[in-house]
């Protein structure tokens, strides 16, 4: 018996959970900019491959609750992996042609056949689940969380969480079990980390931006341990390009291989006499750390 793709797409929409409502939060911020466009090709780039099943599930949701086809009786939406596609070029570009929104998940830009790179739109890392994102899902379910449980629930791995969450239990009692589960999650580095993006080192295709903040992030420790001056560490940089490839996430990244705050500002607001220094200052003074600033062009 032969299932059209329209019945595997509607298999593919159980009904959402908290987990499918969180992915679904950072997928709508990672494409906010694509929302309102009409015909586009996506990659979005993932740490690792261990919650893809949940961010497809949660971007079908999104991008095509109705399981809209055209006049055929065929899709118009995609989601998928780069590692499911496996057609031939021409296949490829008959396939995509007949499509209207295609989100492809990946790990790794090596997993990107050069055939497959061209049809591709725009290339973006994955914003990943921040802690707003598990308290606006647990105030939309009228499920009690404390912020400690939402700190640690966006530290942890999507999928272990639906699995480990069951029915009429407590945000509470979820937690306890990933805890009990998986130790090392429950004991956090000393270093505050912004769970809300990866570490550095997590980041790939950055080149000698990455080669630069990681030495920064060197230089910072030291610094912090009494073994160097200030003005020796370096400044800063100019990343420049469209959007989707990476302006944003690479500073958070940064900041949380430093384990320090980053101040995301405006160009415009952060050129203004006085105003940023003057927030670096009294920001400092609160952490009892070094800060991170970083601005956005207004164009």
């Amino acid at each position: 018996m032969n299932y059209s793709d329209s019945y595997w797409n509607k298999k593919a929409r159980p009904p959402a959970d908290f987990v499918t409502f969180v992915a679904e939060m950072a997928f709508c911020r990672t494409i906010r900019p694509f929302l309102k466009t009409t015909h586009y090709v996506l990659a979005l780039r993932l740490p690792d491959d261990g919650d893809i099943y949940v961010y497809e599930l949660a971007a079908r949701r999104l991008l095509d609750p109705e399981c809209e086809t055209d006049d055929n009786g065929a899709p118009v939406v995609l989601v998928t992996n780069v590692k499911s596609i496996k057609a031939h070029t021409w296949d490829l570009a008959r396939k995509f042609n007949e499509l209207r929104r295609v989100v492809i998940f990946y790990t790794d830009d090596m997993e990107i056949a050069s055939d497959l790179a061209l049809l591709i739109d725009h290339r973006i890392d994955m914003e990943l689940p921040d802690i707003s994102h598990f308290k606006a899902t647990a105030k939309l379910l009228g499920r009690a969380m404390s912020h400690n449980d939402a700190v640690f629930l966006a530290a942890s791995r999507l999928s272990d969480i639906r699995l480990a969450l069951r029915p009429h239990r407590s945000i509470a009692n979820l937690v306890q079990r990933l805890k009990a589960v998986i130790p090392d999650a429950a004991q956090p580095s000393g270093v505050s980390a912004n769970p809300s993006s990866p570490r550095l080192e997590d980041l790939v295709g950055f080149g000698e931006a990455k080669t630069w903040g990681l030495q920064v992030a060197v230089d910072i420790n030291a610094w912090m341990a009494g073994e160097l001056e200030w003005a020796d560490i370096d400044k800063g940089i100019v990343l420049v390009g469209p959007p989707g490839t990476g302006k944003t996430t690479f500073p958070k990244a940064l900041a949380n291989t430093c384990g320090i705050p980053l101040i995301a500002t405006p160009l415009q607001y952060g050129s203004r006499r006085g105003i940023l220094a003057t927030c670096s200052r009294t920001c400092a003074r609160r952490s009892k750390k070094p800060l991170m600033p970083g601005h956005q062009s207004c164009r």
